[in-house]
């Protein structure tokens, strides 16, 4: 009997740390697909814009709704223009479940527009969902800040 608690006792602990692994890495994977989205904003590269987000992806940014055509639509303009945007992102929380993900964090671009410089801050919230080829951005909620959260 003892032999047989001890067993059970070593599947349920391994199993418990395999379980944590695979939350650390999807938390992991979570983050860098929001940074590998605002890369391809950054870039004005709209296949990775489009690889990082679901074929149904919501955009809710300052009472407008978007999708995928509409954001790459708005950047497309900027291709021509001196543009240069880098991203600083601060992630505040996170759940992940099973195949679903939630996310907020705070970002900061800062942008260089034909020569003028400008720091902008937002509030984020991302709803993610795992397919057969990693993670993607379903919803993206944005809340344009006067000025960066407190760290």
């Amino acid at each position: 009997m003892k032999k047989v608690f001890w067993v059970f006792f070593a599947l349920m602990t391994s199993s418990g740390v395999y379980s944590q692994t695979m939350k650390d890495t999807d938390t992991s994977d979570v983050q860098q697909v929001i940074v590998k989205l605002f890369d391809g904003i950054a870039e004005i590269d709209s296949s990775k814009i489009v690889k990082h987000i679901t074929k149904d992806f919501l955009l809710l940014e300052d009472g407008l709704i978007w999708n995928s055509d509409s954001l790459v639509r708005v950047l497309k303009p900027m291709k021509s223009q001196q543009f240069k945007r880098s991203n600083e992102f601060r992630f505040i929380r996170h759940e992940v479940k099973d195949k679903m993900a939630w996310v907020a964090y705070n970002n900061t671009a800062y942008i260089n527009f034909n020569g003028q410089k400008r720091e902008v801050n937002w509030l984020e919230s991302a709803v993610l969902v795992k397919d057969s080829t990693g993670w993607k951005v379903t919803v993206l909620h944005s809340t344009m800040l006067a000025k960066p959260l407190k760290k």
